[in-house]
C-alpha cells in the first residue's frame, strides 16, 4: 500500500514534468496508472501492478522510463520454461495476468476474482506451457487471446 501511494505521488509529478514527447502508448500506460486521482491511482496500482513494476515506477525519472515499467508484468519466470506441463503456480500466474488485462479493460476485480479457481483448474487441465508463457509475455489482452 505504501509503495503504491508513493508511486501515485511520483506519477502525478512526472505527468506534469515530462509528458512532452511521450508516445500515445506511453501516455496510455501512465494515464491508466494515474487513473485521474491519487486514490484511484493507488487502487489501480494495488489491483494490477507487480512489486518490481511499482519499484520501477517510483524510480522513473520521465514518462518513457515510467512506461517501460510495464515490462515487469510480462516477465516469464525462468522455472516456468523448465516445466513440461503447467503447474498450479504457473496457472495462478496466468490468472494474475488475465486479471490485469480484465481490470485494465474495466472489469470489476471481484467479478474477475470469482473465476479464479475455474481458470486455474482449466489451465492445469488443458494449457500447454508455451501457451502460458505466451500469455504472460503478451503486452495486450488481444494478443494474449491469440496465443497458440
Amino acid at each position: 500500500m505504501a509503495a503504491c501511494q508513493k508511486a501515485a505521488e511520483h506519477l502525478a509529478s512526472l505527468m506534469v514534468d515530462s509528458a512532452v514527447g511521450a508516445t500515445n502508448e506511453q501516455r496510455a500506460y501512465v494515464e491508466t496508472m494515474m487513473a485521474k486521482e491519487k486514490g484511484a491511482t493507488v487502487e489501480v496500482c494495488l489491483q494490477i501492478a507487480v512489486p518490481a513494476e511499482v519499484e520501477c515506477m517510483v524510480a522513473a525519472t520521465d514518462v518513457r522510463a515510467l512506461a517501460a515499467c510495464e515490462r515487469f508484468r510480462r516477465e516469464i519466470p525462468k522455472e516456468l520454461l523448465s516445466h513440461n506441463e503447467p503447474t498450479q503456480a504457473d496457472c495462478e500466474r496466468m490468472f494474475d495476468r488475465l486479471r490485469q488485462f480484465k481490470i485494465q479493460d474495466g472489469a470489476e476485480p471481484s467479478e474477475v476474482d470469482a473465476t479464479r479457481d475455474q481458470v486455474v483448474r482449466s489451465c492445469q487441465e488443458k494449457a500447454k506451457i508455451g501457451t502460458v508463457a505466451c500469455f504472460l509475455a503478451s503486452p495486450t489482452y488481444e494478443q494474449a487471446r491469440k496465443c497458440p
